[in-house]
């Protein structure tokens, strides 16, 4: 089993829930890509390689995102913003313009998210690729900083 905790993104097993840590195994058609971003940051793309459902997290700048996407044949579907800060959404309003993509973030910070779109709070729920996504409250660097919490059935291999 492989633990996967990512800066806004839990992956959890039906058995696990409620853990903001744990192991689990991510199944074969999700991907997962770091993507370098500014001196010292990253953007996390996460895609379903059935549906073509493609999101990225945090992107601090739109060129090293579009890059990756070009690279793999991808179409934005979600921007989700873990909060508010600059150098979490410069990229927004470009993706959203270029790939139609939807913007999702905290309601709490829904006046300082470019381009927001969906706001969401603490227990809220979305779908992602058919897959339930549950959202999580974790003020700490802002008031409004949320995680997106995947409940994923464990595979057996």
């Amino acid at each position: 089993m492989i633990m996967r905790f990512l800066p806004g993104l839990v992956f959890l097993s039906k058995e696990e829930v409620g853990f903001v840590r744990c192991r689990c195994q991510m199944p074969d058609k999700f991907a997962l890509e770091k993507v370098p971003c500014l001196r010292d940051n990253y953007a996390y793309l996460l895609y379903d390689v059935d549906t073509g459902t493609v999101g990225v997290v945090d992107p601090s700048e739109a060129a090293p995102v579009i890059d990756a996407l070009t690279k793999k044949n991808l179409n934005l579907t979600y921007i989700l913003n873990t909060h508010h800060h600059n150098d979490h959404t410069n990229g927004n309003a470009e993706l959203k313009e270029r790939y139609g993509a939807k913007v999702i973030g905290s309601d709490v910070d829904k006046e300082r998210i470019p381009g927001i779109d969906i706001y969401l709070s603490d227990g809220d729920k979305w779908m992602f690729a058919g897959h339930e996504v549950h959202i999580m409250a974790t003020p700490g660097v802002t008031r409004g900083q949320i995680h997106s919490q995947f409940a994923l059935v464990l595979l057996n291999r």
